[in-house]
């Protein structure tokens, strides 16, 4: 079943390869392009730009970011109804049954043991018979793969002014059973899942600034480095290898009971 007004062109998202897994989650909901849309832990908008893209004309984002959700705001600026606000995904401030459908793009459930808490909280804002969907990686490095040429970049430096940045291994919800058992405990019903692999798209340096300010790290070695650590950080891009397997996620979703 397709959402709202499907087809159109979608806007331009700095991280494409989150918009990817973006554009397939939505694809359960019928919701029309009147219906209420929330992103949660929205990042830079991947979702939220996708459902306005496909006509949805009140969709909603919430981060705890400043930054993120200002460049969102910028964004969703030109279409009346849609807005971005700074706000924590475990103490969401909407009524009850506030939206007709919420989704999440690699974003509550790298919460951890707070990923629970958050999804209640998506669940508790979402009217009875709306949808709830999840995307989160299906591997240790999954849909985030940009973080190894990051961590690389800032290890080639070794400016402890700078520091280093461990290689990420998420490990929490990795399995079809967890990711769908945490939808059920929070309260969904006819709750499914799929594994999705996207091709991933090797982005450079600048395209991914905006989104990689959010890492005090990154944000260190560019101040002191400037030009440098870009062209650096494109080298280890170039050399990120995935093969055939692409960027893996898992979709999963369920419905708020009636």
């Amino acid at each position: 079943m397709g959402v709202g007004v499907a087809g159109l062109t979608l806007l331009p998202d700095r991280r494409p390869n989150s918009r990817r897994f973006a554009e397939r989650a939505p694809d359960r909901a019928a919701v029309g392009a009147d219906s209420a849309v929330l992103d949660v832990a929205a990042g830079t908008g991947a979702l939220a730009l996708t459902a306005v893209g496909r006509g949805h004309q009140k969709v909603t984002a919430i981060d705890r970011s400043p930054d993120m959700v200002q460049r969102l705001r910028q964004r969703l600026g030109p279409f009346p109804g849609c807005s971005a606000e700074v706000m924590d995904a475990r103490e969401l401030r909407y009524p009850d049954h506030r939206f007709d459908a919420a989704f999440s793009v690699f974003g509550v459930l790298l919460l951890g043991a707070d990923a629970l808490t958050a999804v209640r909280e998506t669940v508790r804002v979402v009217r009875p018979g709306g949808l709830v969907s999840v995307v989160h990686r299906a591997g240790p490095v999954g849909g985030a793969p940009v973080f190894v040429p990051l961590a690389r970049a800032i290890q080639r430096l070794g400016d402890p002014e700078v520091g280093s940045l461990p290689l990420p291994v998420f490990s929490d919800f990795l399995e079809r059973e967890e990711v769908e058992q945490v939808l059920v405990d929070a309260g969904c019903v006819d709750v499914q899942s799929e594994e999705v692999t996207e091709p991933f798209s090797l982005p450079t340096a600048r395209s991914l600034n905006a989104f990689l300010r959010i890492i005090p790290q990154y944000n260190a070695a560019i101040s002191r480095y400037k030009d440098e650590f870009t062209q650096i950080l494109d080298q280890e891009i170039s050399r990120l290898d995935l093969g055939e397997r692409g960027a893996q996620g898992r979709i999963a979703s369920g419905r708020v009971p009636e």
